[in-house]
């Protein structure tokens, strides 16, 4: 958020910050953290921000091309959630090695989560257009956003027990632990 504007620079970012509302510029008339989070259409738009800002700069670095399919794309806005330009580039670019592998791991795991969000919003929709053109092209039932499906806290903790907390010295650019779902073979 510091990247876009909300947030001024300068500030470490922790859930003390966060509350106070001097380190908030002001834009989209977010001035505290409590005024983001209680709006989802602000929300949508810092997401739709930050992913359109991160898949530019690495096009305009020709890390990607404009030609990855939407799984590939989602994959790298899930990464933008919580990883900077610089990180994603070097993933794309297979240079977290070393130290770095353990960075390489949760950004992995958290493009492969939100390639499956990607995956599953496109079923839904195909689910959704076939009851429109199935049923005599009426309206069987209108799509409504899901709210408060997913317990944060316990998805988290779960991670943390797989992960483990990632110290920031491994993640460079990173504020904290990483908390992301690691997926293999067997898991799915």
């Amino acid at each position: 958020m510091q990247a876009l504007g909300v947030i001024k620079k300068g500030f470490a970012l922790d859930n003390d910050a966060l509350q106070c509302s001097a380190i908030f510029t002001g834009k989209h008339n977010i001035n505290t953290i409590d005024g983001l989070l209680q709006s989802e259409s602000l929300q949508q738009q810092l997401m739709h921000d930050i992913t359109s800002k991160t898949i530019a700069e690495l096009k305009a670095q020709g890390v990607v091309t404009g030609n990855e399919s939407t799984q590939e794309l989602a994959a790298i806005a899930g990464m933008a959630t919580k990883y900077s330009t610089a990180n994603i580039k070097d993933f794309l670019l297979g240079l977290l090695t070393g130290p770095r592998a353990a960075l390489k791991l949760a950004m992995d795991a958290l493009g492969k989560l939100a390639a499956i969000g990607a995956l599953i919003t496109a079923v839904k929709n195909s689910d959704v257009l076939g009851k429109l053109k199935g049923f005599g092209a009426k309206l069987t039932s209108i799509p409504t956003l899901a709210k408060n499906t997913i317990d944060t806290a316990e998805t988290d903790a779960g991670v943390d027990q797989i992960l483990g907390d990632i110290p920031s010295s491994d993640a460079p650019e990173d504020a904290g632990p990483v908390n992301a779902n690691l997926l293999t073979e067997g898991d799915y």
